[in-house]
């Protein structure tokens, strides 16, 4: 076995090792808090302890939700009304419930020490000693026993000493304590009078995890605040989520689709999906290693070019079986990039990304292993690199959507399992076609420039690309998690990059033995374990925000089921548009027709209410609104005329131009 075989055997034990780590200890990671009581250092005094309960007012159902914090000697952490520029506040969120509601922000028993300017912030410090409450009163729905409630609380903030400061988070569950008093200063009537989307714009609450199968299902939480429950129910009346949507395309067709014109698209489809940003760096790495492989015998090259799509294939097969799966086995609509919707997915998509990156700015190297993506040394090299190429490719790609891919791939989720398969073969062929094809034509590699010196820079210059993809991809991460996770998440890079800094620096052959292991492995497998524990925190994050967007300067609604039933009844018509930030069509789509002057100034014309379905966080009932217009991948805009369902809504999908818009409005109108 050669050196360079035992460097990748050891990394690849390093990376099963971490994997199994990382898998194995989860629960107890998510048990685990930097800074927060879940660590014991030895049995010393843990910095911060909390202990939730609460406690209702005798004689009424309203109560006050407690956090009693303990703090220990040199210790302290900073209000809930920390001003921005400074350190983070403490902030506490409560998993909503349909048991309670609570009537106000938490903030302290008692007054922080404040410090103007802080030396170390150079701001306005409000920060907290030895032991501090945090309460917020609460109303338990009728009914309630107080006695078998539990609410779900989650702290988080900074906590610092002399030495410096780390962030803490843990969930606690508050419990009844008995009765109690109403303080003196708590207006009961104002607080139980405040209506609730104005009690909900001012605290801090996370919606958890949704159980319930109800297609209409959807919180106040998720919508536009203006909206009011009472209004939100009236809008459910009016939707019928198993009636399908009456449109046609821009070309006058049903846009239905059949074998032969879904295999057409499938491969085609495949084929173009290699231009768009998603796959653009990978594109980039594989022509690479084919220059690499300029003047190796014919079947070598083609051995390549066949291993890098069958690791399309596979990864497609893996992929699609996951999506038929839950298809067939919960009933529930699928859509392609479904995946994307789940936080952890993209988390790791950001975080892969970002290595590949560090990897070809030579932060580090690593051998055989998946990252080289079939550049660099690819002569002396087995085939792993091109399957895992192919792996990579196909994962980087489910965001993306292109030319005629929309209806074929609505079409595909819509057969029997054994035909679907066959069509998304056909789809992963599309993705790895140029590949392939200059495998089997080696000749055509000649005309690429010879491998000198250029190729580093090249390489180096691809890692930016790479740190692009996760850019992109980040801000999906972010709108998801809320800035608790988009921070959590970019600590995460900063801890697995000196783990990798470290490994590239001190692994290397010359090094002494015992700095080499003590650098160059324990170190960067230490750090990357914590890199990993950061990223499920980051990922387990939730937002509940949904902004009320404002494209092109237009006034946008967030869809809720009914909205349009509702503003169509009004004699108005209605532009909806299925979007998500992961969709990189979709926001080029965006960009095009919503600053373009003469479609803004059509749509004013009209009147046309805009309406907004984010899917950038998986919602079943989102999924199943755009499975009403048969399609299962986005960007899907409807046009609704003002006597919809008399006539039919436009459907525009895919690379949309401002002309198509403006023949879409005139349609119509």
């Amino acid at each position: 076995m050669n050196r360079n075989q035992s460097a990748t055997g050891l990394w690849l034990l390093r990376f099963v090792l971490l994997l199994l780590l990382a898998i194995g200890t989860t629960p107890a990671l998510a048990q685990f808090e930097l800074g927060g009581s879940g660590f014991d250092a030895g049995g010393a005094q843990e910095p911060v302890t909390f202990k939730a309960g609460f406690k209702l007012f005798e004689g009424t159902r309203v109560g006050v939700i407690n956090i009693d914090t303990t703090l220990a000697d040199h210790y302290h952490i900073y209000s809930t009304t920390q001003p921005p520029g400074g350190p983070l506040p403490t902030k506490v969120k409560v998993t909503a419930s349909d048991e309670f509601r609570v009537l106000a922000p938490f903030k302290e028993d008692r007054d922080p020490e404040v410090i103007d300017p802080d030396p170390v912030f150079e701001s306005r410090v409000e920060q907290h000693s030895w032991a501090v409450t945090f309460f917020a009163p609460f109303e338990i729905a009728e009914g309630i026993d107080p006695q078998s409630l539990e609410i779900t609380l989650k702290i988080d903030g900074l906590r610092c000493d002399n030495k410096g400061c780390l962030p803490f988070g843990q969930t606690l569950k508050a419990k009844y304590q008995g009765t109690t008093t109403p303080p003196p200063d708590l207006d009961l009537d104002k607080l139980l009078a405040k209506p609730v989307d104005e009690i909900d714009s001012q605290i801090s609450t996370d919606a958890g995890t949704k159980t319930e199968s109800d297609k209409n299902n959807i919180t106040p939480h998720e919508i536009k605040k203006s909206l009011t429950e009472e209004e939100i129910s009236k809008l459910r009346e009016l939707y019928d989520p198993d009636s399908k949507i009456q449109y046609v395309t821009l070309q006058d067709t049903t846009g239905t689709s059949t074998l032969l014109p879904a295999i057409f698209g499938m491969l085609i489809g495949g084929l173009l999906l290699n231009l768009m940003p998603c796959v653009f760096p990978v594109l980039g790495l594989k022509v690479l290693g084919f220059v690499e492989l300029g003047g190796s015998d014919s079947r070598r090259v083609a051995m390549h070019g066949l291993v890098f799509t069958l690791g399309i294939i596979f990864s497609m097969w893996l992929l699609a079986g996951t999506i038929l799966a839950i298809k067939y086995s919960l009933g529930s609509e699928v859509n392609w990039g479904q995946q994307m919707g789940n936080s952890y997915f993209v988390g790791a998509i950001v975080i892969l990304m970002f290595v590949l990156g560090l990897n070809l700015a030579g932060v580090f190297e690593i051998g055989l292993f998946m990252t080289r993506l079939g550049s660099g040394g690819q002569k002396q090299k087995g085939y792993s690199s091109s399957f895992f190429s192919g792996i990579l490719t196909t994962f980087v790609a489910t965001p993306c959507s292109g030319p005629f891919l929309g209806t074929a791939m609505s079409y595909t989720l819509a057969q029997e399992a054994w035909l679907a398969m066959s069509l998304f073969t056909v789809f992963a062929i599309g993705i790895g076609l140029p590949y392939l094809i200059l495998s089997l034509f080696p000749n055509m590699i000649q005309a690429l420039p010879r491998p000198g010196a250029w190729m580093e820079t090249f390489k180096q210059l691809m890692s930016f690309a790479l740190f692009a993809a996760a850019a992109f991809f980040f801000r999906s991460f972010a709108k998801q998690t809320g800035s608790e996770g988009a921070w959590w998440l970019t600590m995460t890079l900063c801890v697995i990059a000196l783990g990798l800094y470290f490994y590239g620096r001190w692994s290397l052959p010359h090094v002494a033995g015992g700095k080499r292991f003590l650098w160059g492995s324990i170190a960067p497998f230490v750090l990357c374990s914590i890199g990993i524990w950061m990223y499920i925190d980051a990922a387990s994050q939730r937002s509940d925000a949904r902004e009320v967007v404002n494209i092109g300067g237009l006034n946008w609604e967030q869809w809720v089921p009914g909205l349009v039933e509702q503003r169509v009844s009004e004699g108005q018509m209605v532009w909806v548009d299925y979007t998500a930030d992961w969709c990189f069509t979709c926001k080029v789509n965006e960009k095009r027709i919503f600053s373009n002057k003469a479609v803004i100034d059509r749509l004013k014309e009209l009147n046309v209410r805009m309406v907004l379905v984010d899917m950038t966080a998986r919602n079943q009932t989102e999924i199943d609104d755009l499975a009403r217009a048969d399609r299962s991948i986005i960007p899907v805009n409807l046009i609704y005329p003002a006597d919809y369902p008399k006539r039919p809504a436009i459907l525009l999908e895919e690379l949309i131009s401002p002309q198509n818009a403006l023949d879409a409005l005139d349609r119509v109108k």
